[in-house]
Order: structure tokens, then sequence, then C-alpha cells
């Protein structure tokens, strides 16, 4: 998947202007997640500032323990990583890149770097098992220390997701969304281009 990127010294100039002008130290960046290079060329200059940002950022869940420690240290307070799963089963069908593994180490990173972890766990793909929500209920009383999930929350499929291009290969057959057959009434036909789709 492509995306445009601001410069990552840019980006934190920005943040440090706004923070002054609307006198908030609260920050939300709305991309869908962080650049690789904004950890080594954007938290430095926010790093140094005496007066830390309170900085909310989308992530991978690939971390590495140093770049977790330069986000605290940056005032990265919160944190949505693309965790989504205790059970590496999921994450493969999900190709997520991690293992459960790899998840739980980020939360305990997080924990000692004092970074909030908001994160869910999805359910509902095709091909996965009920078993491997058993297994992971099982392991969850043992994480009892870490930042818990806010929700487990059924997949859902979006217009030019994986799953919608791929519908046939899943054994998926898609159809727009209920509130999208309202905006189809309203705004035409043309609706049923964009947005949630359900399982027939």
């Amino acid at each position: 998947m492509t995306y445009r990127q601001k410069p990552a010294e840019q980006a934190a100039e920005e943040m440090i202007e706004m923070s002054a002008r609307y006198g908030s130290s609260r920050i939300e960046a709305v991309d869908n997640i962080l650049a690789t290079d904004c950890v080594e060329k954007a938290l430095p200059r926010l790093t140094a500032l005496p007066d830390k940002l309170a900085i909310f950022f989308e992530v991978k869940a690939n971390l590495k323990r140093h770049e977790v420690d330069k986000l605290a240290a940056g005032g990265v307070r919160w944190i949505q990583p693309g965790i989504e799963s205790l059970d590496t089963r999921p994450l493969k069908l999900m190709g997520k890149g991690t293992t459960s593994a790899q998840n739980v180490q980020l939360l305990k990173w997080c924990r000692q770097y004092g970074v909030w972890v908001i994160w869910s766990i999805l359910w509902g793909f095709p091909g996965e098992s009920d078993a491997w929500y058993a297994e992971m209920a099982q392991l969850l009383p043992l994480l009892h220390h870490l930042q818990p999930p806010v929700g487990v929350v059924p997949l859902r499929y979006h217009r030019f997701s994986p799953y919608h291009r791929a519908a046939e290969q899943h054994g998926l057959k898609l159809r727009p969304a209920a509130a999208l057959s309202l905006r189809l009434s309203a705004f035409g036909a043309r609706s049923r281009e964009s947005g949630l789709l359900l399982r027939r």
C-alpha cells in the first residue's frame, strides 16, 4: 500500500507550533501509522523540549525496545499498535508480520517506559478456529500485569482491503453495510463505491 509522508523534521516543528498556538500539549496524529524514520528524525527535536508534549501515534507492533524508549522520551504517552491478537495463527491470517511473542514483548516494553497502549483483539477471519481464541483466553490471565485490550472486536471488511480485493479467494460474498443502503437512496449509486462491507 502506498502512502504520502510529511518530512519527519517538518512534522516535529508543526507539532511544536500547534501546541504553542493553541495552548495545548496534547497532540494526536491522524496518520494510519507512524513512519519508521520519525523515530530517528522527529523525536530528538521533541525530546529536547523542556516541556514535553503528550503525543498519540498509531504504530506498527514490531517496534524495537530502543524505539519504545525514544517514543517515551519524546513525549509519546499513548500508542495504538497493530497488535490485534496474542496468537500467532490469526496474526498470520491477517498478514501482520508479527508473532504473539513480539506483541507481548511490545506490551512489556510499553509498561516499562510508561507508554499507554490502546489495542484490541480481532476475530471473525476466514479460516480461523474457535480453539485459537479458547487458548488465548487461558493465556490472558497470565498477562494481568500488562495493558489489557480495550475490547474484542469483529473483523470489518472495507472497500479496497485485501479481503475486498480477493473476496472469492477467501470464500466471501460481501454486500454494502446497511448504513450504505441509506446513503444510496440519498446520494445515488456512487455511494456504493465506498465504505463498509458485510458478509452475505
